[in-house]
């Protein structure tokens, strides 16, 4: 099987109007808040890979396979009697950073620089949080749908700052504990392959540093 996906994605600058211009450069220089849930990335039942979103607001995607070396991995690394819904999150942490370094690999991308800097817009491999957050949501999406998650569940894509509140809008991946309490999972202040922030999503909300340069 050939495991090196095909990107799908192409810019088409040429033929839209000035306006239309404008709104997608505000994609590739900020991330999109709107707080709600999204389908990029969403696995079809039976998949056994996931889709990467690259080049600031998924511009660029490719399918990433997981061989049966991967699948056992991840197997090996949740198929643990965790005793806590923590415990559970800090093994999915790590299996976030390694899917983005197995990415890396098999799909020939360039690690990903921390945050957002408009000099990576438009670049294979270089993700905003709109790319980041859909990435982490279709992997736990997948590892949820193979009956690996016991204590923490995929829920949505939630937003933070609104630009009138002085703060970049900003995106996270979220799960939900089995007690109910949300926590995000947040890929975009690391390098790729580096462990995803986890906090309490009513935490990240506050939080001020959504930074892009």
């Amino acid at each position: 099987m050939n495991m090196i996906g095909r990107y799908t994605g192409k810019m088409k600058m040429k033929n839209i109007s000035r306006t239309s211009a404008l709104m997608l450069l505000t994609v590739l220089t900020a991330c999109q808040s709107n707080g709600s849930s999204s389908s990029l990335g969403v696995l079809d039942s039976g998949n056994k890979e996931v889709k990467i979103c690259s080049g600031f607001g998924c511009i660029y995607s490719a399918q990433l396979a997981f061989s049966g070396a991967d699948l056992k991995h991840i197997n090996s690394v949740l198929k643990t009697d965790f005793a806590t819904p923590a415990d559970e999150r800090k093994s999915l942490a790590d299996l976030i950073a390694w899917k983005e370094r197995l990415a890396q690999s098999k799909l020939r991308m360039v690690t990903d620089t921390r945050l957002s800097y408009q000099r990576d817009a438009g670049k294979v491999g270089q993700m905003d949080c709109v790319d980041e957050s859909s990435n982490t949501l279709a992997f736990i999406q997948f590892l949820d749908r193979n009956g690996l998650l016991k204590f923490n569940k995929p829920t949505r894509i939630v937003g933070r700052g609104f630009l009138f509140d002085g703060r970049y809008p900003h995106r996270t991946a979220v799960v939900r504990d089995i007690k109910g309490k949300d926590w995000a999972i947040d890929s975009w202040k690391k390098d790729g392959g580096k462990l995803p922030q986890v906090v309490e999503l009513a935490v990240w909300k506050k939080e001020r540093g959504s930074e892009y340069r």
